[in-house]
């Protein structure tokens, strides 16, 4: 059974991701020994875990960064996630690289059906790999703990995307007909491609 002061500590690490021992001593009223033996308990459970002076859910240590992000300024991300989704329909394919907001639009565009989606972002490939008959292409490369992607390093082939005046249309209409965007496929600066 968890004391009310251990109850406190977990809400506090589910809103925040890790805590310093000291700031949860800050909070709680109580000191730095306090915390430590509420802690003591909840670490040998495996519900948190100990890192250099600070505590964090067991679960979310290594995803820390990308949740922590996900969760500042949410309601702005959520408003720009549903302005985008609005501008994609049904069958349209998409290109959503890897980040906080465009994870938002990711879950906006479960709604939407038969997409093709490419990503670098193993969260969006799967929020949109089993929803409504999507087709969603991974970029390759090695996985960044950090991002929870790819990186973009030279020595990959990059698709990039950049607005560009609506009156200016030098794709065809299946790329340009909702968005103002142009596609560039950039080669790497490292030698050996031709």
């Amino acid at each position: 059974m968890l004391s009310k002061r251990q109850s406190d500590i977990l809400r506090i690490l589910e809103t925040e991701g890790s805590v310093s021992i000291a700031a949860l001593a800050e909070r709680l009223g109580v000191s730095l020994e306090t915390v430590r033996r509420d802690v003591k308990p909840l670490s040998e459970a495996g519900t948190v875990v100990r890192i250099h002076g600070a505590v964090g859910l067991a679960g979310q240590i290594g995803e820390a960064p990308f949740q922590k992000r996900m969760r500042e300024n949410a309601a702005a991300r959520q408003a720009i996630a549903r302005a985008v989704a609005e501008m994609i329909r049904d069958g349209d394919s998409v290109m959503l690289d890897t980040g906080t907001t465009t994870s938002y639009v990711a879950r906006e565009l479960t709604r939407r059906r038969r997409l093709t989606v490419v990503t670098n972002s193993s969260d969006i490939a799967r929020t949109l790999a089993t929803v409504n008959g999507n087709r969603v292409y991974m970029a390759g490369g090695e996985l960044r703990k950090r991002f929870r992607a790819p990186p973009s390093e030279n020595r990959h082939w990059t698709l990039s995307a950049a607005p560009r005046s609506p009156t200016r249309s030098s794709r065809p209409a299946r790329w340009t007909r909702r968005a103002s965007w142009t596609w560039t496929l950039r080669k790497p600066r490292s030698a050996g491609y031709s």
